[in-house]
């Protein structure tokens, strides 16, 4: 692929819709057939950001979705592709790797998949989640002081940020069907911003988050 001086510079702002945003960089630099595409999505579906229990809710959604995606993933590593999903503070981040070309169907595959899990029955992982998920936050208080003192920076620093307690005590009295129904609702409105990176076209990356739209 020929190089390009100002886009392997900096990222550029590649394109705009009504909802989204992509930034892309090319690299000239390291010339290895990888890309890289993440994406945060702001949304504040549920009060997400606001609430402990929209927080609670999108930490069992994250952990859903992780193992409703188990076998999808193992498929996508045996590929050399790489998925990982993260709550931020303010919105979800998506992000992808590999040094395959399948790249974009991989984006395409996951978004489906994402939508696929509001129709699908996730009671049984739903109560793995909610087992594991309690525990963790019961051995948290188990750490030593120094490890509860960095911990508790977000909640210190961070507006509207919750303390693992709290969270427990919300998610105790969680339930599926509450979930469910929160389910329904949810990344349903917000915007998102792209940032694609690699060895990859304008035009391409142009493409990718078309088709991921």
């Amino acid at each position: 692929m020929p190089e390009n001086k100002e886009q392997s510079a900096r990222p550029v702002h590649a394109k705009q819709w009504d909802n989204t945003d992509l930034w892309f960089k090319k690299d000239d630099r390291f010339c290895k057939p990888k890309g890289n595409v993440a994406v945060k999505i702001y949304t504040h579906d549920h009060s997400f950001g606001t609430t402990v229990k929209s927080r609670v809710f999108a930490e069992m959604w994250k952990g859903c979705l992780e193992e409703y995606m188990r076998e999808f993933k193992y498929m996508a590593d045996c590929a050399e592709l790489s998925l990982a999903v993260t709550l931020l503070h303010d919105n979800v981040q998506f992000h992808w790797s590999g040094y395959s070309d399948t790249l974009p169907v991989y984006v395409q595959e996951t978004f489906k998949r994402v939508v696929a899990m509001r129709s699908a029955n996730l009671e049984s992982i739903f109560n793995q989640v909610k087992e594991k998920t309690l525990q963790d936050m019961k051995n948290f208080y188990l750490n030593q002081t120094f490890r509860l003192a960095a911990q508790y920076l977000d909640y210190v620093v961070l507006d509207n940020s919750f303390e693992r307690k709290h969270a427990k005590d919300c998610l105790d009295s969680f339930n599926y069907e509450e979930f469910a129904k929160m389910h329904e609702g949810w990344l349903k409105t917000g915007y998102m911003v792209f940032f694609v990176h690699g060895n990859i076209a304008q035009e391409a990356a142009v493409a990718l988050v078309d088709d991921a739209r």
